[in-house]
């Protein structure tokens, strides 16, 4: 007998607001699938998409900007590399925090060959990166990154900057300046930003700030990242601030609700990829049953790509 759930789309995530980056934490996955055959075993199948995110740098490039600019020139390898090892579906761009210069303003940076955001497909990613995020110090010194931000992903995302933004996508903004934000009000009000930018993606953990900051005090940046769950680092010390960003982007262990209560001895679990339907078991030791909140957990990690993990048991109501 089979027993057919309503479709569920996973997205496997991020870092939900309230939790530290690099955290995870996910609800519990119900199958989309339940099967039982003939002598009472069952299997539930979950599908898990791969997860993907939209990555905005907004650079400040006033005069006051080189020491930081190197600074995170030199920190960004390992966080690209780090992105490309884990096969994330990931598309980042940049932008300066210039909103006078009419060819800045919100406008995704472009190599000369017209190469305007970097993903897992573009040759060279680490220095394509590079040569967009060297925005020098000849910009504007009132610094509105907000603004940015919201002209980028919102005013010009079909036109200037179209294809970058993926609706489905979660997106993570690292703001790097050394001043307070100067957004005019007359484009966006700080209270309406955060609505705006939260509503980008509904789901928790979607819509990420973080802030890396060499400003004396608490910015406008600073509350973002604290009211989205983002990152706040030194703005002339990136490396550890990025690396818990690149944690946050990975997608969270996944939990795996079960249809019906176990017998925890028969519990077997299975992995079948979308793309070539190669099905790999999973150890006992690779995974976790919770039964308490009758669920799975794996302790490994899934391939990139579309997967479906099958776990199959013979209910506790019908051992004998």
């Amino acid at each position: 007998m089979i027993r057919l759930a309503l479709p569920l789309i996973v997205l496997a995530t991020g870092c939900p607001p309230g939790q530290t980056a690099g955290s995870s934490s996910t609800a519990p996955i119900e199958p989309t699938e339940v099967t039982e055959t003939q002598t009472e075993t069952v299997t539930d199948t979950f599908e898990v998409l791969p997860h993907a995110v939209d990555i905005l740098f907004v650079v400040d490039n006033s005069a006051s900007m080189g020491p930081a600019q190197e600074a995170l020139l030199d920190s960004l390898p390992r966080f690209v590399e780090e992105l490309i090892a884990a096969e994330l579906d990931f598309h980042l761009g940049v932008v300066t925090t210039d909103m006078e210069d009419p060819d800045q303003q919100g406008k995704l940076r472009r190599t000369d060959d017209g190469t305007f955001f970097v993903d897992l497909d573009t040759p060279e990613a680490v220095e394509v990166v590079q040569k967009l995020a060297s925005v020098g110090t000849q910009g504007s010194g009132t610094e509105r990154g907000i603004g940015a931000i919201y002209t980028a992903l919102a005013l010009l995302s079909s036109t200037f900057n179209e294809g970058f933004r993926r609706d489905d996508a979660w997106i993570h903004t690292l703001v790097f300046s050394d001043e307070p934000d100067a957004t005019q009000r007359t484009l966006i009000e700080p209270a309406e930003f955060v609505q705006w930018y939260g509503g980008l993606h509904q789901e928790q953990g979607g819509a990420v700030v973080s802030a890396f900051e060499g400003w004396k005090e608490p910015t406008q940046y600073t509350q973002l990242a604290e009211q989205t769950g983002g990152v706040q680092a030194d703005l002339l010390q990136p490396t550890p601030g990025l690396r818990d960003v690149g944690g946050a982007l990975l997608p969270p262990t996944p939990v795996f609700e079960l249809s019906e209560q176990p017998e925890p001895s028969s519990l077997a679990v299975s992995i079948v990829t979308v793309d070539d339907a190669q099905t790999t078991a999973v150890r006992p030791s690779g995974f976790v049953h919770d039964e308490a909140a009758n669920t799975v957990t794996l302790l490994v990690e899934l391939p990139p790509g579309g997967v479906l993990v099958q776990v199959t048991y013979q209910p506790l109501a019908d051992v004998r």
